[in-house]
């Protein structure tokens, strides 16, 4: 196949390398839309496309679609052993070492135009080359200098500012013949509105570094099975962040990144214009606002929509962030694919696509972010996501330092002995906002230690053992200590001054009725 690419590029392009365009594809609603896929691949004059088919129902519509006019073009792998993330950075080394540029695209990518043009193009000419050498780190985080640093994390302090330099055992050995620094080996994506890399669509070039460093890469993430694949895809290239799973001794290449805001878009966001966008990846951040403009932000309260319910909110931090234009994965593959890939609305020197899609992406072209946090791809922003519902349904925000904060309740070291002899109670009112402990009247289970769970296990083993709980009733108490149902905690506590039969009682009346409820 790639011998047959090879001929056909040699005959209709005047360029000297060979690229293919890989992706993958399996399960719903991707398999529904091979077809689709394949329409449009050829209407835009893709140079040649491998798809790998995660499974038997996808390989089979993938042969079934591959016609007389593209038997030559399109080539169906049948790759189910292993998981995407695996499989899709596995068949890199093999096209490469053929000889063969490589640029992966997700299957949840629209092509308006053939992008390869676009791609040789960013790669002899980029506005600039990475890694940076010299960089700040904090934590697992790589910053440019000390002021980016601050502002992205508001760490200013320079006693907590680590000089960082990227460099490898690899790029030692006079033997790896190290490119020269204005030649790129990788164009990657970065996030719309993060600092981590996407790695939806990157193209890599056929030279023995990349082919090492993709080598390198599968062997990782199979002996590091809990990696995240773009952490360390970002941290092999040290791009944004450091993992363990990295090694030293690695190719680190020159690489460059994709101009995403007017060429090679995503559903977060774009600037470029519809005959300018070479492809649209359906990509979105899990966040269901984003932040606004200073022109949008200077005259929100005029701005039709901006002032309805839930449409703006003001972060903890003074940032307002506006509700943005969101479309299911299943939505977007049937405004894009659906109606027919070819027919629709015509841009200039792009192949004609649907009118539905056009009218989604006006909507979702919008201005970059006027910063861009740290990585994504890990836990950092789960605070924010939780304040944007919150603000959203305009609720009080969490005050994180006080849920976080270890609690001072009383040791459940003689739980047991406590739960019989009257000890005091553990179980805590709640507190509802500007209220006291004393007004409070809901029971809740902050602050039970997990001794004092395992505490209730052993009184209702007791209880079994004493044969004042049957054998059925205990299993199911046990079980629901175990899942930390503070009903049961609390029966135990309530009863405890009239003694473990009166205890045993009201604990088999409640499993009784739960039962009857059930």
């Amino acid at each position: 196949f790639l011998a047959t690419v090879a001929r056909y590029q040699e005959q209709t392009r005047q360029r000297e390398e060979v690229v293919v365009y890989l992706t993958a594809v399996g399960g719903q609603p991707f398999s529904d839309h091979i077809t689709g896929f394949f329409r449009r691949a050829l209407a835009v004059n893709l140079p040649g496309l491998i798809v790998l088919c995660m499974d038997t129902e996808a390989h089979n519509r993938c042969e079934a679609a591959v016609t007389n006019e593209s038997t030559e073009l399109i080539l169906c792998v049948f790759a189910i052993e292993g998981h995407v993330v695996l499989i899709k950075h596995a068949f890199i080394p093999a096209i490469l070492s053929a000889g063969v540029d490589t640029v992966w695209i997700d299957f949840d990518t629209f092509i308006f135009r053939d992008p390869t043009d676009d791609i040789v193009q960013a790669r002899d000419n980029p506005f600039r080359v990475l890694p940076q050498r010299e960089r700040i780190r904090y934590g697992s985080f790589l910053f440019e200098n000390a002021t980016e640093m601050c502002a992205v994390s508001k760490i200013c302090d320079a006693r907590q500012h680590w000089h960082f330099n990227i460099s490898s055992d690899f790029d030692e050995d006079p033997a790896s013949a190290t490119p020269s620094d204005g030649e790129v080996e990788m164009l990657v994506t970065e996030h719309w509105d993060a600092r981590c890399l996407n790695n939806g669509l990157f193209y890599v070039k056929a030279t023995h570094r990349p082919l090492f460093l993709f080598v390198l890469f599968v062997r990782q993430l199979y002996v590091n099975p809990y990696t995240d694949n773009q952490n360390l895809f970002d941290s092999f290239l040290a791009h944004s962040t450091i993992d363990t799973a990295a090694p030293q001794s690695r190719p680190i290449l020159n690489y460059a990144l994709f101009d995403i805001e007017r060429t090679f878009a995503c559903a977060e966001g774009h600037r470029g214009s519809m005959s300018n966008l070479a492809t649209f990846h359906f990509w979105s951040s899990d966040f269901r606002t984003r932040e606004t403009s200073e022109d949008e932000e200077a005259a929100s309260s005029d701005v039709e929509g901006l002032s309805e319910h839930g449409a703006t909110i003001r972060t903890r931090d003074g940032i307002q962030r506006v509700a943005k234009m969101r479309m299911t994965k299943t939505d977007l593959f049937e405004a894009f694919f659906g109606g027919g890939a070819v027919d629709g609305i015509d841009f200039g020197d792009v192949v004609p696509f649907p009118a539905v899609a056009a009218r989604f992406l006006k909507q979702v072209e919008t201005p970059p972010p006027r910063w861009k946090g740290m990585c994504s791809v890990t836990a950092v922003g789960i605070e924010e996501l939780v304040d944007e519902r919150l603000l959203q349904g305009e609720d009080d925000l969490v005050d994180w330092d006080h849920v976080t904060k270890v609690s001072d309740s009383p040791d459940a070291s003689d739980i047991a002995g406590s739960l019989f002899l009257g000890g005091s109670s553990w179980v805590e009112p709640a507190v509802a906002a500007g209220s006291s402990y004393e007004d409070a009247s809901v029971p809740h289970c902050r602050g039970i230690p997990l001794k004092a769970w395992a505490d209730g296990m052993r009184i209702v083993g007791d209880l079994e053992s004493a044969s004042l709980v049957r054998r059925l009733d205990a299993e199911v108490l046990m079980a629901e200590l175990r899942r930390l149902n503070v009903g049961y905690l609390l029966t135990i506590q309530a009863f405890q001054e009239y003694g473990a039969e009166r205890v045993a009682a009201e604990l088999e009346r409640a499993v009784a009725s739960e039962r009857r409820v059930e």
